[in-house]
C-alpha cells in the first residue's frame, strides 16, 4: 500500500510520523498485544559462521530467560525441534540444581558443557546444560520448551530470510530477543546480536545501523559486479575500515572507504559470486547490514524498497546512487480475510484479492508465500475492479458464494491470532501483505465470532488495523422455533416468592442472540413472561422485565425482539438475564417457546428457572455464507479515510511545566488535516478544563 503519509521532511515510508508539541497532559489507551511467556527463549545461535578447515567452528546454543521473580522447577523439561534435550530430574544431592530462580538466564548447548565455556568464555556463573541431540537447522525452524508436563513454556519458529534477520545465519551473530513484554513467536521481536558470537548467558543489545545495503546489480555472467550503500541519518557516515563481502564466511571481502551522504547513497564496485546474499561488516567484523535475495534470469538489479528495507524486488532498471523504484504490482489488495469462522473449522476460511487498479492483472506464477502456501493457476486473471478469492475449501466456499470467483484451496490455515500474510508476483516481489491481528486494535468479531476481517476502503492502508472493520453478519441469521417442555419441580426456595420464581437466560461465550415472541406458559394459559418478555428492566426488578447482568448488561430490546448480548461466558450466577415468573406453582408443566436467531458469536443459549428444575439449550444455526467473498464488503467506505497508528506521549507522566510530544504516524490516501484535541490534566477537587484543539 502507498498512501499519502504527512512526515516532517521528504523520505521513504521509514518514519511517517506527525509531532506535536505542546505543554500539556493528553491520556489515551492504547491496545497491545499483552506477555504470553514467563519463560522465555531469548538467544538462538543456529549457524555459527564458517571456518577455514582443520579449525574448530562455535557450538550452537539456545539462551533460556526466566523474566519473572517466580521460581520455576525445570527438572525434566523438554528442549524440541531440530534438537532435543530433556533437563536432569530432581536430585538429593544437588537440591536447587532443578530450579531457575527469578530473572535468570541458562544456556543449552550442543557439545560438552565445559567446551562451550571455553569457546564462548562463558563465566562460571552461568548454568550450561547439554549436550543436545540434534542441530538447529539453517534455513530456520520451530524450536519448543516444555515443562515436564508437556506444557508449552516458550516456542518460537525462526526464519533465515526477511522479514527475519539475516546476519544470524552464517554471518557470525546470533538472533536475539529484543522484546520479551510481548508474544515471542513474532519475527518483529527479534534482531541481530550485537556482538559477533552472541553473548550466552549475559544481555545483549542488537545492531542498529543507519547504514544499509540498498541495491545489487549483476553482470551478463549473473555475478554481481557493484552494491549500493544507503544512509537513512542526517548526517554523513563514514566507511573507512568497513568491507563488503558476498558470502557468509567472508572469504571474498572487499575493502571499502568514503562516505555515504546523510539521506543518500553511495555504489560500491565488487566482484562477487552471487550466493543470494551479501553483507556490509565494520572494522570490529560486527555486520551492519545484511541481505538476502533471489536473482531472476532476465533481470539485472534487485532493489530494497523502501529505500534501506531487507525486502529486495527484483527489477529490470536500476538506479545506481539514487532513490529505488522497482517495478511492481501495485493494484491488487488483501481486502478481506476470514480467518476464524465459528464452527472453528477450516473449512469456512478464505482470502479476498481486489484490483483496485484500472488494467486486467495476470496472476499467473504468483504465490502466497507466507500465513498459507499456495501457487496461482496458470491463465488466472483479476479484473480491474474485481475480486479473486482463494479457499481453505473450495467446494465448500463455492457453495456459500455461488458468485465469487473463487480460483483455487490453499495449504495449511490461518492462524487465528495474528500471522503474517504475503503475496508475491512471478519475479518473487511483494504485491501486498498485511500482519493482521484479531481483537485489539483490530477486529474483534473476526476472531471467532462470524465476521470477517474486512477493508474498509482498498485505498487506506492495509498494514493498520483501524483500516480494517468487522463485516456486518447481523442480517444473515434466519428465525428458527425453539421449545422447551419440562416440568417444574421448585426444588428449593430462598426469600420471597420472586427471588426463586424466575427465567434465567444466559450465553455460552461473547454472542448476540435475537428473540421474538417469547411465551412461558403452561398448558393451555396465559404467558408468565412480564410484558410478554418484551422488556428490559431499568429500575434492578425483574418484575419489570428482563434484568440484564455481569457479562449480560448489554441486552436490550430493539423494537418488538428482546436481544441478549454476552460479552464473556454466562453462568447461574452473576452473569446472565433473569425475569420473574411468580405465576408458576411446583409440579406445573410448563413450555418455554420462541422464536431466535443467530446474530453474532456463540450460537448457544441455556434456558432455566432459577432452581434448575425446569430448562434446556437453545442451539442455533449459524449461516454458511459469513463475509462477502467476491463481493464489495460490508464495511466499504465511498472513499478511503486516514488510518492512526504508532500514538505515542513523552513523558507519559510529565512534570509540571514540562513540554509534553504526542507522536502519531497518518497515512492517508490523500493530503491530511490533522488536528490534536487536548486538555491540561485536573482531578477531583479542581474544576474540569475545557478540551482545546491545536
Amino acid at each position: 500500500m502507498n498512501p499519502y503519509v504527512p512526515t516532517a521532511r521528504t523520505a521513504p515510508m521509514k518514519n511517517p510520523f506527525v509531532a506535536f508539541r505542546a505543554a500539556l497532559y493528553i491520556v489515551f489507551f492504547l491496545s497491545l498485544p499483552i506477555s504470553a511467556e514467563m519463560v522465555v527463549i531469548r538467544e538462538i545461535m543456529y549457524h555459527p559462521q564458517p571456518v577455514e578447515e582443520g579449525e574448530a567452528r562455535l557450538p550452537e546454543f539456545i539462551e533460556i530467560e526466566n523474566i519473572t521473580s517466580t521460581v520455576f522447577d525445570i527438572a525434566e523439561w523438554e528442549l524440541t525441534g531440530g534438537v532435543s534435550y530433556t533437563f536432569p530430574k530432581f536430585d538429593s544431592s544437588d537440591p536447587t540444581g532443578s530450579f531457575m530462580i527469578g530473572r535468570q538466564r541458562i544456556v543449552v548447548c550442543e557439545g560438552e558443557p565445559d567446551a562451550f565455556r571455553a569457546a564462548y568464555g562463558v563465566s562460571p556463573s552461568v548454568r550450561v546444560f547439554g549436550p543436545w541431540a540434534g542441530s538447529l537447522d539453517n534455513a530456520g525452524e520451530r524450536v519448543t520448551l516444555r515443562n515436564k508436563n508437556g506444557v508449552v513454556a516458550a516456542s518460537v519458529r525462526f526464519g533465515d530470510t526477511h522479514p527475519w534477520p539475516v546476519a544470524p545465519d552464517g554471518a557470525g551473530h546470533s538472533l536475539v530477543l529484543v522484546d520479551a513484554d510481548r508474544a515471542i513467536d513474532d519475527y518483529r521481536r527479534w534482531g541481530t546480536s550485537s556482538r559477533v558470537g552472541g553473548n550466552p548467558g549475559a544481555s545483549d543489545g542488537v545492531v542498529i545501523s543507519p547504514l544499509a545495503i540498498n541495491e545489487v546489480h549483476f553482470d551478463q555472467e549473473g555475478d554481481v559486479d557493484w552494491i549500493e550503500i544507503y544512509n537513512s541519518s542526517d548526517t554523513p557516515m563514514g566507511v573507512e575500515g568497513y568491507f563488503l563481502s558476498g558470502a557468509r564466511g567472508f572469504g571474498d571481502r572487499v575493502s571499502i572507504s568514503g562516505s555515504v551522504p546523510a539521506g543518500g547513497y553511495l555504489t560500491f564496485d565488487v566482484s562477487f559470486s552471487n550466493n543470494s546474499v551479501a553483507f556490509l561488516v565494520d572494522e570490529n567484523n560486527v555486520v551492519r547490514s545484511a541481505v538476502a535475495y533471489d536473482r531472476d534470469a532476465g533481470r539485472d538489479h534487485v532493489a530494497a524498497y523502501p529505500d534501506g528495507s531487507t525486502d529486495f524486488y527484483s527489477s529490470a532498471a536500476g538506479s545506481p546512487n539514487g532513490p529505488n523504484n522497482p517495478g511492481r504490482e501495485t493494484g491488487v489488495v488483501i481486502n478481506e480475510l476470514m480467518v476464524e469462522p465459528p464452527s472453528n473449522h477450516r473449512d469456512g476460511e478464505f482470502i479476498e484479492l481486489y484490483n483496485r487498479g484500472s488494467v486486467d492483472v495476470s496472476l499467473a506464477g504468483w504465490e502466497i508465500t507466507d500465513g498459507v502456501s499456495f501457487r496461482f493457476p496458470a491463465g488466472a486473471i483479476i479484473e480491474a475492479g474485481g475480486y479473486v478469492v482463494i479457499a481453505a475449501n473450495e467446494k465448500v466456499t463455492r457453495k456459500a458464494f455461488p458468485q465469487a470467483n473463487v480460483i483455487g484451496q490453499y495449504a495449511g490455515n490461518l492462524s487465528n491470532d495474528n500471522e503474517l500474510l504475503r503475496i508475491e508476483d512471478s519475479w518473487g516481489n511483494l504485491v501486498d501483505e498485511v500482519h493482521y491481528h484479531t481483537g485489539g486494535d483490530w477486529p474483534t468479531k473476526a476472531g471467532g465470532l462470524g465476521s470477517s476481517m474486512e477493508l474498509r476502503h482498498p485505498g487506506m492502508n492495509n498494514d493498520f488495523p483501524t483500516a480494517w472493520a468487522d463485516s456486518d453478519e447481523s442480517a444473515k441469521g434466519e428465525w428458527t422455533s425453539f421449545t422447551i417442555v419440562d416440568r417444574y419441580n421448585q426444588l428449593r426456595t430462598m426469600g420471597s416468592e420472586s427471588s426463586w420464581k424466575e427465567l434465567h437466560m444466559h450465553g455460552v461465550g461473547d454472542c448476540e442472540i435475537a428473540f421474538r415472541d417469547m411465551e412461558f406458559s403452561t398448558s393451555g394459559g396465559t404467558n408468565l413472561l412480564p410484558g410478554n418478555g418484551r422488556r428490559v428492566s431499568n429500575n434492578g426488578n425483574g418484575a419489570a422485565g428482563w434484568l440484564c447482568q455481569g457479562t449480560h448488561h448489554l441486552s436490550h430490546m430493539q423494537g418488538r425482539e428482546f436481544h441478549l448480548v454476552s460479552t464473556g461466558h454466562g453462568d447461574i450466577k452473576a452473569n446472565r438475564v433473569e425475569i420473574d415468573v411468580v405465576g408458576m406453582q411446583r409440579n406445573d408443566a410448563l413450555t418455554f417457546e420462541c422464536e431466535a436467531r443467530w446474530v453474532y458469536g456463540k450460537p448457544t443459549v441455556i434456558v432455566h428457572t432459577w432452581d434448575r428444575s425446569f430448562g434446556g439449550v437453545l442451539r442455533l444455526p449459524v449461516p454458511r455464507n459469513l463475509g462477502t467473498a467476491g463481493s464489495a464488503n460490508s464495511a466499504l467506505l465511498s472513499a478511503g479515510v486516514p488510518v492512526l497508528s504508532d500514538l505515542t506521549h513523552s513523558p507519559a507522566v510529565p512534570r509540571p511545566g514540562v513540554d509534553v510530544t504526542i507522536t502519531v504516524r497518518v497515512d492517508s490516501p490523500a493530503p491530511p488535516r490533522v488536528r490534536l484535541k487536548h486538555r491540561a490534566d485536573f482531578n477531583s477537587t479542581s474544576a474540569e478544563l475545557p478540551w482545546l484543539t491545536t
